[in-house]
């Protein structure tokens, strides 16, 4: 799809000086300053983080040319969150840029914002470029996909960046994922050196993932629970297994609608033989075991507390088909770039 023609693009120094810092600033806000994620919080995925540390850190100590490395598998397999934890490693500096953060609708502006990203990483000590869902950007030029003269500029213009790594730039590494490698423009793929595939979690991944997000929370579980858990999410993907427990975590805030309340706080209970039945829109206390009966909805704002968590409100959740991952895309994951 045609751009339009950008109203700054009038010839005039003060104007064009505007738009610049303007989309200057764009750049800046996508540098992660808070960036905490350490390479403990990254559950299994070992191999993945030794090839990136390799591609990245090891250039960095030596003083080589700095990575390029690819990182690519099914979505919600945890990319961007290693990558977050790479950055920390290596004390780099780290760009998060997005498709939305490179296109525009006017023409001439996504070059330039492709130019001022490379400007300003290079103007840090050493910088991390993560460019998440590089195939929204880049599309296989050969599968029929419609690009225009914009497109081809917006590539030419990256690719003009890459290839200076290592001869004029020296302090900037590339980092990129993608869920759809097999997507990519050709010439973008073979600039990258290092191709990682992010494959779903193992069963002690998986386990690992479940305790972690268990960790602070009150509940019954046991090993042997957390390993039935993390066999029956065989083919699940990190997201699936983390918000698997998030939602046996709010299982456990509903109480079948019965709560004790002291000091203000609401906490799941068991209903006694006399407890009046749940009416919507109402609360209603037991005269005989003082609970509360109210919808979850209609508790007060911070007074809900949680019960303990209990195998029962993981089952509870866990449906067939939960995965979705299947095996014929996990094998097209693994056959690419062999």
């Amino acid at each position: 799809m045609k751009r339009k023609l950008h109203a700054f693009n009038t010839g005039e120094d003060g104007r064009d000086n505007e738009e610049t810092g303007e989309l200057r600033s764009e750049i800046l806000s996508t540098i992660k300053t808070n960036n905490t994620v350490t390479m403990a919080a990254v559950c299994g995925m070992n191999d993945v983080k030794k090839a990136l540390l390799d591609a990245i850190v090891l250039p960095k100590t030596f003083a080589q040319r700095p990575g390029l490395a690819l990182l690519y598998g099914p979505p919600g397999t945890g990319k961007t969150h290693i990558i977050r934890a790479v950055a920390h490693v290596s004390k780099c500096t780290l760009f998060v840029v997005k498709a939305s953060d490179i296109g525009s609708k006017y023409h001439g502006q996504s070059e330039k914002k492709i130019r001022l990203l490379f400007e300003e990483a290079q103007k840090q000590h050493y910088s991390i470029i993560f460019i998440d869902d590089l195939d929204c950007i880049f599309l296989n030029r050969d599968n029929g996909s419609n690009e225009d003269e914009d497109d081809r500029k917006i590539l030419a213009s990256f690719l003009t960046e890459i290839n200076r790594i290592g001869d004029d730039i020296h302090n900037v590494a590339v980092l990129a994922a993608t869920n759809r490698p097999w997507t990519l423009d050709l010439a973008v793929q073979d600039r990258f050196d290092t191709k990682i595939y992010a494959p779903l979690p193992g069963l002690e991944t998986r386990k690992s993932i479940l305790k972690l997000q268990m960790k602070g929370h009150e509940n019954d579980l046991d090993d042997d629970n957390f390993q039935h858990l993390a066999q029956a999410l065989q083919g699940a993907t990190v997201r699936e297994v983390g918000s698997l427990a998030k939602m046996a975590c709010l299982e456990s805030m509903k109480g079948d609608n019965t709560y004790a309340e002291a000091n203000g706080k609401y906490r799941p209970t068991l209903r006694c033989n006399r407890c009046p039945q749940y009416q919507e829109d109402s609360k209603v206390k037991c005269d005989r075991c003082g609970a509360i009966h109210i919808s979850p909805y209609d508790v007060p704002d911070g007074s809900l507390e949680c019960r303990s968590v209990k195998m029962d409100d993981f089952v509870k959740n866990l449906k067939p088909n939960y995965c979705s991952v299947t095996d014929e895309m996990r094998q097209q994951y693994e056959g690419w770039n062999k």
